[in-house]
């Protein structure tokens, strides 16, 4: 199904005008050619039925001409949809080839990185190809995207889209989301790039056997100026943000779910966002932008100031308030200075 807001007219009419946007754009040429291999190329089968060519090539040119309309729908898919964003914005041509390739009849698509330098791809994962009601407004390309991101991140367990959550012999055994771990693994595969990694329990970690010192990179101490550093340069950021009021029931649209799962009503709920933007506020105070995967429509993150600059996920955020919620960064490891805070 289309969103709620969207007649098939009106998305047919987005659809051609984001064609003609991509014909502008400097990778144009590689970004409409993964569109014409959708168009015209072989398609494995179930998808080819439904939701079929038509939409699998309009979504690809319209998430690409927008990247902002990329969205996690009411998955815990937060730590992957930031990188389906990010590619999307940062290299559009490589994410236009990772989802035609997805869509093949192979249904392999080959990342720039691995672990360990070793051959990398992401897999498109059979049980994913229907539409259920958790999917919120995510399109049919980003459940594909996600759910094989997912699965490359921790391959020691089938991660399944319905149950939002990794599987072994048959019981979930790991919930929604991706630890600092699975989530190093999956951005240095998908960009091709080296990150460090910075968390409150490494700062503990660190306190308790003396290694604090102003050559060993903290949140606590040098979060904030990695993040000013990178966004100066033009790179992203990507943060957890975890309190004890963030928990599963704040979450915009997970009324249904929670109808079904009462249980999960008081879950603690980490969340990853990716920093885009430091600098003075209206007030002139320092504040944080970021892109909120969920897309809220409100502020949904209790106890701190948030701004929605759009429906798109932009919002903004007080630094203090951001950097007292931070509890996991993710950052290339030049832009951490010793010794400077």
């Amino acid at each position: 199904p289309l969103p709620p807001e969207e007649t098939p007219e009106d998305w047919r009419r987005r659809a051609v005008e984001a064609v003609g946007a991509l014909a502008r754009h400097p990778d144009g040429e590689p970004i409409l050619e993964a569109v014409r291999r959708l168009w015209e190329e072989p398609l494995a089968p179930a998808l080819a039925a439904r939701p079929g060519r038509v939409r699998l090539a309009g979504e690809l040119a319209r998430l690409l001409a927008e990247p902002g309309r990329i969205t996690q729908g009411l998955k815990g898919t937060c730590a992957a949809t930031c990188v389906q964003t990010w590619l999307a914005e940062a290299w559009p041509a490589r994410l236009a080839r990772i989802l035609a390739d997805l869509c093949g009849p192979e249904g392999r698509a080959p990342l720039p990185g691995g672990p360990d330098g070793e051959p990398a791809a992401l897999l498109r994962d059979e049980k994913v190809l229907a539409w259920n009601e958790a999917e919120g407004r995510r399109d049919p390309l980003s459940r594909l995207f996600q759910a094989a991101a997912m699965q490359f991140a921790e391959p020691t367990l089938d991660y399944q889209n319905l149950v939002d959550g990794f599987v072994e012999r048959g019981e979930v055994v790991e919930g929604p989301g991706l630890s600092l771990s699975e989530f190093e693994r999956l951005l240095e595969a998908a960009s091709g790039q080296a990150w460090k990694v910075l968390s409150e329990v490494n700062d503990k970690a660190l306190a308790m056997l003396g290694l604090d010192g102003p050559d060993t990179p903290r949140l606590d101490r040098d979060g904030l100026a990695i993040l000013r550093r990178s966004v100066a340069a033009g790179d992203p950021v990507f943060v957890t943000l975890a309190s004890p009021l963030m928990t599963v029931d704040r979450v915009p649209g997970a009324d249904a779910l929670l109808a079904e799962h009462p249980e999960a009503r008081g879950t603690p709920l980490p969340h990853k966002v990716r920093v885009y933007g430091v600098g003075p506020g209206p007030d002139g105070a320092e504040e944080i932008g970021y892109d909120d995967p969920l897309d809220p429509a409100e502020p949904w993150i209790p106890g701190v100031r948030t701004r929605i600059d759009d429906r798109q996920g932009r919002c903004a955020m007080p630094a203090a308030d951001f950097m007292g919620l931070a509890v996991e960064l993710s950052y290339r490891p030049c832009y951490f200075e010793p010794g400077a805070g």
